[in-house]
C-alpha cells in the first residue's frame, strides 16, 4: 500500500512539471562552445580593464567587478526561476548572451552606484574588513542593478524631457520678445510720423501678447497724448484721460518705471497746468533716470515753461 501511494505521488509530481523539448546534441555543443568563447572574451576584457585601473585604483576594480558580476548572476538566476542560460546564436542576426548579460549589468551597476559615493577613490584595500565591505556593496549593487539602472534611465529621460520643455518655453519667450520689440519699434515710428491708428494697432498688438507690458502701456499713453496735441479734430479731454489711466496701470505693474512718471506728469500738466503732482512725478522720473532731463527739455509740453521758477528749481 505504501509503495502504491509513493508511486501515485511520484506520478503526480512528474505530471506537474511542464513538458520540455530537450535540445539536440548539436545545439548543446554549439551553445557550450559559444559560452566558452564568450567567457574567454570576458576574461580578456576584464583582465585588460583591471590592468588599466590598477595604477590609480589598485585592486579595488577587481573586487568590485567580481562582486558586481556575481550579484548580477544572482539576480538573473532568481529572475529566470533558478536557471542559468547559456549563450545562444539566434539565426545569423544576433547572439543571446543569456546569463553573461546579467554579469555585465551587475558590473555596470556596481561601478555606477559605488563611484557616486564620496571619497570612493581614496579607499585602500589594506585590510580584510574593507575588502569584505566592498565585496558586499558590489554584490548588493549587482543584485539591484537592473532595477536601479531602470530607475536611473527613467530619471534621465524625465530630466531630458524637462530640459526639452524648458528649451521650448525659452524659445517661445524669445519669439514673443522679438515680436514685442518689433511692434514697439513700429509703434514709435508710426507715432513720430503722426499715424495714430497704426501706432495704436502696434501697441495694442503688444498688449494682446502681454497685457502687463509697461513699455506698451506708456507707448499707447504717449500716442494718445500726442494725438490730443497735434490732431485738431480729436477729443482732447477723452484722449488725455485714457492716457493717464494707462500710466496709472503701468506704474501699478512697475513702480520704478521712470517713463511712466514722466508721461503721467506731462498728461497731468496738459489737464491742469502746473500742480504739485506734476512736480512730484518729474522729480521721481529724474531720480530713477537722470537721462530723461534732455527729453523733458525737448518735449513739446514742457519746453515752453523752461524758464518758470518751478521748472528751474526742479532742474537745479
Amino acid at each position: 500500500v505504501k509503495l502504491r501511494r509513493f508511486s501515485l505521488v511520484t506520478q503526480d509530481l512528474i505530471a506537474s512539471f511542464p513538458v520540455m523539448n530537450p535540445p539536440s546534441i548539436n545545439d548543446l555543443v554549439r551553445s557550450l562552445l559559444m559560452t566558452t568563447l564568450v567567457a574567454l572574451c570576458f576574461y580578456v576584457a576584464f583582465d585588460w580593464w583591471f590592468g588599466i585601473l590598477k595604477a590609480p585604483l589598485g585592486e579595488f576594480p577587481k573586487y568590485l567587478s567580481i562582486s558586481g558580476g556575481f550579484g548580477g548572476v544572482l539576480y538573473g538566476f532568481v529572475e529566470r526561476q533558478r536557471k542559468f542560460e547559456l549563450v545562444q546564436l539566434c539565426g545569423t542576426s544576433h547572439i543571446q548572451f543569456g546569463s553573461f548579460a546579467d554579469v555585465l549589468v551587475g558590473v555596470g551597476a556596481a561601478y555606477g552606484i559605488v563611484f557616486v559615493l564620496p571619497n570612493i577613490s581614496n579607499i585602500q584595500l589594506d585590510n580584510r574588513d574593507t575588502a569584505l565591505r566592498i565585496i558586499g556593496l558590489g554584490t548588493i549593487a549587482g543584485v539591484a542593478g537592473k532595477a536601479l539602472l531602470s530607475r536611473l534611465r527613467d530619471g534621465l529621460i524625465r530630466k531630458v524631457e524637462q530640459l526639452e520643455e524648458e528649451v521650448e518655453s525659452n524659445r517661445d519667450l524669445m519669439q514673443k520678445k522679438m515680436i514685442r520689440n518689433r511692434l514697439y519699434t513700429l509703434g514709435e515710428q508710426y507715432r513720430l510720423h503722426k499715424k495714430w491708428l497704426d501706432a495704436k494697432w502696434a501697441f495694442n498688438e503688444m498688449l494682446d501678447i502681454d497685457p502687463a507690458n509697461t513699455s506698451a502701456l506708456v507707448g499707447m499713453a504717449t500716442t494718445l497724448r500726442d494725438e490730443s496735441l497735434y490732431d485738431s479734430t480729436a477729443d482732447k479731454q477723452k484722449l488725455l484721460l485714457q492716457a493717464i489711466d494707462l500710466c496709472h496701470n503701468a506704474l501699478k505693474v512697475e513702480s520704478d518705471f521712470a517713463p511712466g512718471y514722466l508721461m503721467r506728469a506731462s498728461i497731468q500738466f496738459l489737464l491742469g497746468s502746473y500742480s504739485a503732482e506734476v512736480e512730484a512725478d518729474l522729480k521721481k522720473a529724474l531720480q530713477l533716470d537722470p537721462t530723461l532731463r534732455q527729453f523733458i527739455i525737448a518735449d513739446d509740453v514742457f519746453n515752453k515753461v523752461q524758464n518758470e521758477d518751478w521748472m528751474k528749481k526742479l532742474f537745479n
